[in-house]
């Protein structure tokens, strides 16, 4: 108090600023206080921040917040990634790993980064992706498109590695060591090597290139593990996968590669490159870790007989004389060896001063183990599993390893395990409709393998399996090798050595059993990280199959939901699908599908014509969607040939299509489609594929179900509360060219005149210059209006008003789709945008749309109060207060609007987006614009109750 009653001329100056500091802070901080809570601004900042928060990638407490809802099925989608990460490889990322060092290669081994430094996102697959080529066929060629990469056609084509010839990359088969050709290589290393006996069985490929060594040798019934590192070839591991071959991505560094001891028949190397005898011969003792005993190590190109590398071929014969490696031939420049079965002659006959490693030594540890300067012993395994001890193939198959001994009650163990899996892929194929044992699944990994007994119960079909072996679990890859199949070391709280898309099966079993600290039995990482890896290396339309607990698998079908999409993963390949469901038990489903940016409407086929034009839809899918397309006279079907355009195609997926116990519904589906003669394509598993005829129908001459032709009246385009016909729409009654194959494909089809758009007065032009002036507005709604179009901020976007589709048509090349929607009581132009390759939906704004609340991101609307009007009368048939409730319950927090309407029209919209909370400004049209126009644009504040 000692300062308050003193003149100011006794007054200390210092203490006068700082009291002054502290009551500016006091009132300062008062202020805020108010402005947040008491006004919009506290919501919107708040909605900014969750929002900035959800999307960062750089907090780690936000990270584990979204797993967590993910795993709880809060969150049920996971965010797309950027286009440039297609072929992203997180543990071989050239940009991270090209700063370490180059010593040994170290740089091109697995660095893997942490978690949370991880965006959390699911890889898409390239534009113009296909689903592969099935095996063998693959083995020769692949899609061009699937992994467009040039450069090893380009440098290493006239050694027959590969080429390009039209959508595909062809293999003839050659390599840089045989560029005649695989098989006759094979063939001349068969006069030295029982190649095709049964005593080989497990080679290892090293510096592979494409794997056409390894694809040839499977003709012998030898599973090769080809690998090389991810280098300046950049895609051949790619490539090999592609192909359907075994492979995998790794180098030959620092550390042991993630394989058991002695467990190759075969070691080959052509043109590999490796120095074998650098660093005390450290990679020749790595791979003599690898070899089995009496298995064969077959090096081709240099330094064997080379040409200036004298020294290194002496090296070379040197260190195998060291470890008593039986010489079978020089051939050119291919040299094969044979390694004893006994142990190695160390220490007595060495010129290299090599070593024994001592008895306690585990060569079988092999995951981030730094590589041994010393050879393994034999002796330090028991057992008899060299060549010539273990079974040929495939009775080794079965036979039991000596190796599972080292298990309590390995044997026994070993032998119920077979046939568990026998029993148990039976039923994956008879009862859950797995394709396994068809041409469709080639690839497949064992995420959890055991012993191998999914794979061997698999043996029989075409595929091959990866089977890994958790590096936290009882080290079994050597049985699994015994046994004549393949596979690696991994721990699955990291990412797997391959590339996207990868593998068409991936099976495993005890799922959460991956995740947890066995010692402490808590999660040492998350089941969302571990299934979105899944996703990275499964291809599209590739299958899961997990065995848990009931309670695991309920929480791996939470996050599996957040990581599947049919329509999601078409965008990626230049297809709009309309993907439609009802409000039924699922609750949410088209919900959750908007939440993620995918293009959905809440829809029911029951008594009328669903809301699009006729002939529209260039592909219709149904998976498993159990709508009895045969019932009340093929009602369902009719409409269904309503919407397809003349060549487009009918995908069913799932019942009747071969299921048990609808023998009659599926011959009646059959019936159907021929009485419509749609071609048929293929029948796989339980999927149908048909393809509409671009003629007209046959009917009614060739016709087995009663079905009838329309009348040339009927307009098949009426479909706003229309109720369902029981005839079939006629092609003829819409004039013009639109079927597949006449209209141009995409992207042409979006810019040329539909000749459904002469439908109308000067229909062409009046469709050319509203494509220009969408343009011209588009760029001022950018440009002027700080309207955030083409950046993630916008991605799904409505069209009230939408006629030709022209404000659509120019945000092509946004991150963005749109709804166009075409008023019922406007001109019929919805077919005219489905021309141009665009969707959308008939409505009256007059009523509610059908969707969930906090759609869409941006709602734009061109003469507003004609939505509301009777032509006939010129009167209101509803309200603007109406009207724009219920595009704020459709527009999401911070969302915009952007209104066009003349200036009376905007004064009025402007005094009801204020009463709706939305933060309205008005602004010109753009220059040179006919007509009285003003535009609003409003942003929907964020507030809550």
């Amino acid at each position: 108090m000692g300062h308050v009653n003193l003149p100011p001329s006794k007054r200390n100056p210092n203490q006068w600023r700082i009291l002054d500091f502290i009551s500016a802070m006091f009132f300062a901080l008062v202020f805020i206080f108010f402005l947040m809570v008491f006004t919009p601004l506290g919501d919107s900042l708040a909605a900014s921040g969750r929002q900035t928060l959800l999307m960062s990638a750089s907090d780690p407490q936000q990270r584990h917040r979204l797993v967590a809802a993910i795993e709880l099925g809060q969150q049920r989608s996971i965010e797309v990634c950027s286009t440039d990460a297609v072929d992203h490889m997180p543990c071989e990322d050239p940009r991270r790993n090209s700063q370490l060092s180059r010593e040994m290669n170290y740089y091109r081994e697995r660095h893997c980064p942490p978690p949370e430094d991880t965006p959390l996102c699911l890889i898409p697959p390239p534009t113009g992706y296909k689903v592969p080529v099935q095996w063998p066929e693959s083995l020769y060629k692949i899609w061009h498109s699937n992994m467009p990469h040039n450069k090893i056609a380009d440098r290493k084509g006239h050694q027959e590695w590969m080429k390009i010839e039209g959508p595909h990359f062809i293999f003839p088969g050659g390599g840089t060591m045989f560029p005649d050709g695989a098989v006759q290589y094979i063939e001349k290393l068969g006069q030295y090597i029982p190649i095709n006996s049964g005593v080989l069985r497990t080679a290892l490929d090293m510096g592979c290139g494409v794997a056409s060594f390894g694809g040839f040798l499977l003709a012998q019934n030898i599973l090769t593990m080809s690998f090389a590192p991810r280098d300046s070839h950049k895609s051949q591991i790619q490539f090999a996968l592609e192909r359907g071959i075994p492979a995998f991505s790794a180098m030959l560094g620092t550390r042991r590669l993630p394989f058991p001891a002695f467990g190759f028949d075969l070691v080959h190397c052509s043109r590999c490159l490796i120095p074998f005898t650098a660093y005390n011969a450290t990679y020749f003792i790595e791979v003599d870790r690898l070899l089995r005993p009496g298995g064969y190590l077959v090096i081709s190109g240099p330094p064997v007989q080379w040409p200036k590398q004298d020294k290194e071929w002496s090296d070379l014969q040197g260190v195998a004389r060291a470890l008593c490696y039986e010489l079978i031939a020089v051939d050119g420049n291919t040299v094969i060896w044979k390694k004893t079965v006994e142990d190695t002659c160390l220490p007595n006959n060495n010129e290299f001063g090599l070593e024994s490693c001592v008895d306690l030594d585990d060569p079988s540890s092999a995951w981030y183990f730094k590589l041994k300067k010393c050879v393994s012993r034999r002796s330090s395994i028991k057992g008899e599993y060299g060549i010539g001890t273990i079974p040929e193939w495939p009775g080794r198959l079965t036979a039991p390893s000596p190796r599972s001994t080292h298990l309590k009650n390995g044997a026994d163990v070993y032998e119920a395990d077979t046939k568990r899996w026998i029993r148990r892929v039976a039923h994956y194929k008879n009862s859950l409709n797995v394709k396994l044992g068809t041409p469709a699944i080639r690839n497949v990994m064992d995420m959890n393998a055991f012993f191998g007994g999914f794979a061997a119960a698999l043996i029989s079909g075409p595929v091959w399996v990866m089977n890994v072996v958790p590096d936290h679990k009882p080290s079994t890859l050597d049985v699994i090798f015994d046994r004549g199949l393949i596979g690696v070391y991994h721990d699955w709280c990291e990412p797997f050595s391959t590339y996207p898309r990868t593998y068409d099966l991936i099976h495993v079993s005890s799922i959460e059993s991956l995740l947890k600290d066995h010692a402490s039995g808590k999660n040492r990482c998350n089941l969302v990280d571990l299934m979105v890896e899944m996703d990275r290396i499964l291809r599209p339309e590739g299958t899961v199959v997990v065995r848990d607990t009931p309670e695991a698998i309920e929480r791996a079908a939470r996050v599996a939901g957040a990581v599947a999409s049919f329509g999601g993963f078409l965008l990626a390949q230049n297809i709009l699908t309309m993907s439609f469901a009802p409000r039924d038990s699922h609750k949410s489903q088209i919900q959750f599908a908007l939440e993620r940016g995918i293009p959905a409407f809440s829809a029911m086929l029951g008594t009328r014509r669903l809301p699009f034009p006729a002939f529209g839809f260039d592909l219709v899918h149904c998976s498993r969607c159990l709508i009895p397309f045969t019932a009340y006279n093929a009602t369902y079907f009719i409409e269904v040939d309503r919407l397809l355009r003349p060549g487009g195609y009918l995908v069913i997926s799932g019942p009747p299509v071969q299921w048990p116990k609808q023998d009659k519904e599926w011959s009646d589906l059959q019936g159907v489609a021929r009485a419509l003669c749609y071609e048929l394509i293929a029948v796989d598993g339980n999927t149908v594929i048909w393809k509409k005829t671009v003629e007209d129908t046959c009917l009614p001459n060739n016709n087995e179900f009663g079905l009838e032709s329309c009348v040339d009246l009927d307009d098949p385009s009426s479909a706003w509360y229309f109720k369902l016909k029981k005839c079939v729409s006629r092609r003829s009654s819409i004039k013009g060219e639109y079927g597949i194959g006449t209209i141009p494909e995409w992207p042409g089809r979006l810019t040329a005149p539909s000749p459904r758009s002469t439908h109308l007065k000067n229909g062409a032009d009046v469709y050319e210059a509203d494509t220009k002036r969408w343009i011209r507005r588009v760029a001022h709604y950018k440009n002027s209006l700080n309207v955030k179009l083409g950046t993630p901020a916008i991605r799904n976007v409505m069209d009230m008003n939408a006629f030709f589709g022209g404000f659509a048509a120019a945000l092509i090349s946004g991150p963005v789709w749109v709804m166009n929607v075409v008023p019922d009581h406007k001109p019929s132009t919805l077919d005219v945008i489905f021309d141009r390759g665009l969707i959308g939906v008939y409505h009256d704004w007059c009523e509610p749309f059908s969707t969930y609340p906090r759609t869409y991101d941006l709602i734009h609307v061109s003469s507003i109060e004609s939505l509301l009007k009777d032509h006939a009368s010129g009167k209101n048939r509803c309200n603007l207060v109406d009207l724009m409730v219920e595009m704020d319950r459709i527009l999401r927090p911070e969302g915009t609007v952007v209104v066009r309407d003349t200036p009376e029209a905007i004064e009025r919209a402007a005094r009801v987006a204020g009463a709706v909370r939305w933060k309205p400004t008005i602004y010109d049209k753009e220059p040179k614009s006919h007509g009285r126009e003003k535009i609003l644009v409003a942003t929907k504040t964020f507030w809550k109750l």
